[in-house]
């Protein structure tokens, strides 16, 4: 069954009451529904590297949780440890390990994000 996404599911959502933030070697990036990816202008979250593609994953956020899906990148992206492949569309929350190419992050609270 496949899964229907809106563009107010995409785009639309405020940030949950418990922001969330991927914390990483390459930084801090709070989480916001759109594109993760290398291309600046295009990019919700914005990451500068050259294993990061322009368009890398999408975000997504309904009911307050957030979802991580993989854009059909050489690269790959990985939820504790898992590819994501396809369509295919994982839950995030704290406490989760993503890997975006070969760059790794926690997702962890807003306010333990510098701890």
């Amino acid at each position: 069954m496949d899964t229907i996404i809106s563009p107010v599911d995409i785009l639309g959502g405020l940030l949950s009451e418990e922001g969330l933030v991927l914390s990483g070697s390459p930084g801090n990036f709070s989480l916001a529904p759109g594109i993760l990816g290398s291309d600046g202008a295009a990019s919700a979250i914005h990451i500068d590297s050259p294993v990061v593609s322009r368009r890398h994953c999408l975000v997504m956020q309904r009911g307050g949780r957030y979802f991580l899906r993989d854009l059909e990148t050489t690269n790959g992206t990985w939820v504790n440890g898992h590819r994501l492949v396809g369509d295919r569309q994982v839950e995030i929350g704290a406490g989760d390990r993503i890997r975006i190419a070969n760059l790794d992050f926690v997702v962890k609270k807003e306010d333990e994000a510098d701890a």
